[in-house]
């Protein structure tokens, strides 16, 4: 996750807005938090959004479950 973040920060050329939702059971849980809120003031491309909370944890795996169950394959 940090490595994709690195990179699509770093470079210049990607100008695609890239969201990570972050979630965790608590804030004490939320790892490299400094790291990432500032990649994202630094990068006006980059987005960062904490959740905490283990029901807003098991609601984020649902809709990106339910996102990838549409997504299309690779053979």
């Amino acid at each position: 996750m940090l490595q994709i973040a690195y990179a699509l920060a770093k470079d210049p050329t990607i100008k695609t807005d890239t969201t990570l939702i972050y979630a965790n059971t608590s804030v004490g849980d939320i790892m490299l938090k400094d790291v990432l809120d500032g990649m994202a003031e630094k990068h006006s491309t980059f987005h960062v959004h904490h959740v905490v909370s283990l029901v807003c944890l098991m609601l984020c795996v649902a809709a990106v479950s339910s996102l990838l169950r549409g997504w299309p394959s690779r053979p």
